[in-house]
């Protein structure tokens, strides 16, 4: 498949607008020559191809440009579009990393949490960011959800690829699982107790 990735700004585009993708929000223009360009609704850079190549691309609803630093939530994007059936899954994750035995229960309970801090400040940053950012957040923000009497809803964003951050609400504001959250992992200063504190931080709606 010829895909060509390149800046947005570019004078090829002959500014016939054909229709902007429903799935990405990404807007599609025919250029000179025959050829095609597909322009993300965020970023800098946009795909050059043919016609048949577009729309092999647009079938897939996958738009194969790389994001610089990678995102988190595009990468779990299908495990956190169905976050309620994957509590289990990332608590495996976690304890998978953390060499831990780890339950719902004990994530809960205080006299455990110092074992964890000290697993997960072992790691190097980068590297406790990039394997314990999603599963983190979806365990411990299960946790509140469970104290707040919430539910998990999701918030669809748009990059280069649309993925969703989730976030807890009981009705009354939301709670999000991701505040702080990887600021204490990459300067390996992470604190179960202080992280819940600002989970629990109830915000006004979006």
């Amino acid at each position: 498949m010829s895909v060509e990735t390149m800046f947005k700004d570019i004078d090829d585009i002959n500014n016939q607008f054909i229709e902007q993708d429903s799935t990405t929000l990404a807007t599609i223009y025919r250029g000179n020559s025959g050829i095609y360009y597909l322009m993300p609704a965020v970023g800098p850079y946009g795909i050059k191809a043919r016609k048949e190549v577009l729309d092999s691309i647009l079938e897939s609803g996958v738009i194969p440009i790389e994001e610089n630093p990678p995102n988190p939530f595009v990468k779990a994007k299908n495990e956190l579009k169905k976050i309620d059936e994957n509590i289990q899954f990332y608590l495996s994750e976690l304890n998978s990393k953390l060499d831990l035995a780890i339950t719902m229960e004990l994530l809960a309970d205080e006299s455990f949490y110092s074992i964890i801090n000290t697993k997960v400040n072992a790691l190097d940053g980068e590297d406790s960011y990039r394997t314990l950012f999603i599963p983190l957040g979806v365990v411990v923000g299960e946790i509140v959800r469970i104290r707040e009497n919430g539910e998990w809803r999701l918030n669809k964003k748009y990059g280069y690829n649309p993925y969703f951050i989730p976030y807890i609400t009981n009705g009354k504001g939301y709670f999000l699982p991701w505040t702080k959250l990887a600021d204490m992992l990459l300067e390996k200063k992470f604190d179960i107790k202080k992280y819940f504190k600002e989970i629990t931080k109830q915000k006004s709606f979006f």
